[in-house]
Order: C-alpha cells, then sequence, then structure tokens
C-alpha cells in the first residue's frame, strides 16, 4: 500500500524557490567581491614591492630609441575606482619627451608593443615559443605519429 504524504514538495513552493534563489546570487555576489579583494591586494603587493626609483628600459615615441634611464614610481588613485591604485615610472628622455612604463596595467604598457628591442627578441625566439596548434608547428618539429 502507498503511503501519501500530505505534505507537498516544499523546494517547489514559489516563495521556498524564490528564497533559494536570492540565497544563491548572494553567494555568487560574495564569491566575486572576496576574488576582487584578492586581486586588489595583490595588485597593490606588486606596487609596495617595486623599487621607488632605479633604471628602467624605455621606449621614446617621438624618436624612435629605446634607452634605459632613472625613472621614479609614481602612484595615483584611479580616477573610475577610488579604491584602485595605478602605478607607473616615468622618466624624461634626451630629446625632452616624457616616457612611462606601467607597473600595474602591464598589458597597456606602449614598451612592449612599440619597442624595437623586445621586437628583435621576440623574432630570435619565435620558433621556441611556437604552439602545436599554431601554423609552422609541423614543418619545424614533425607531425605526431599516432
Amino acid at each position: 500500500m502507498k503511503r501519501h504524504s500530505p505534505k507537498p514538495e516544499i523546494e517547489l513552493h514559489p516563495h521556498i524557490q524564490m528564497l533559494i534563489d536570492s540565497q544563491e546570487k548572494r553567494t555568487i555576489d560574495r564569491t566575486r567581491h572576496r576574488e576582487k579583494l584578492k586581486i586588489d591586494d595583490e595588485r597593490n603587493e606588486d606596487i609596495k614591492a617595486r623599487e621607488s626609483y632605479g633604471i628602467i628600459e624605455f621606449f621614446c615615441n617621438r624618436c624612435d630609441e629605446d634607452f634605459a634611464n632613472f625613472a621614479h614610481k609614481h602612484v595615483e588613485v584611479d580616477w573610475s575606482n577610488s579604491t584602485q591604485y595605478v602605478a607607473y615610472y616615468k622618466s624624461k628622455h634626451d630629446c625632452g619627451n616624457w616616457v612611462i612604463r606601467h607597473i600595474t596595467d602591464k598589458n597597456s604598457d606602449p614598451y612592449w608593443s612599440e619597442s624595437e628591442l623586445v621586437a628583435i627578441d621576440r623574432g630570435k625566439n619565435h620558433n621556441a615559443l611556437i604552439q602545436s596548434f599554431q601554423t609552422g608547428y609541423n614543418l619545424l618539429y614533425g607531425r605526431k605519429n599516432t
């Protein structure tokens, strides 16, 4: 004989489902906030770990010349996020042009895209950096025996 429960499935009730959804959203938000705090802490530790001054390599876009010069570290508050800091090294080339190297936003550092020395270094190591899915891999290393 089957016993029937007088209680319906509680999780299927709309109000209970709404509570479960809101708790899941809070958990996701809390995790995202913790990850952001961790990234900000790592960013601030990176800024603190860098020397206040030193000899840094730069690229002058006015002269199209690579050079090394004495530079000072500058730390400023990001205008788009007042809790975040932006750090960079700043120096002056012999031609009078001010140049910078990013500490915190390395992806937007113009040195890596414009410097001739970096381009030459990339050309020297191109074959060592080629991946198996890229064109030319089979030519350099042969096909895998399957």
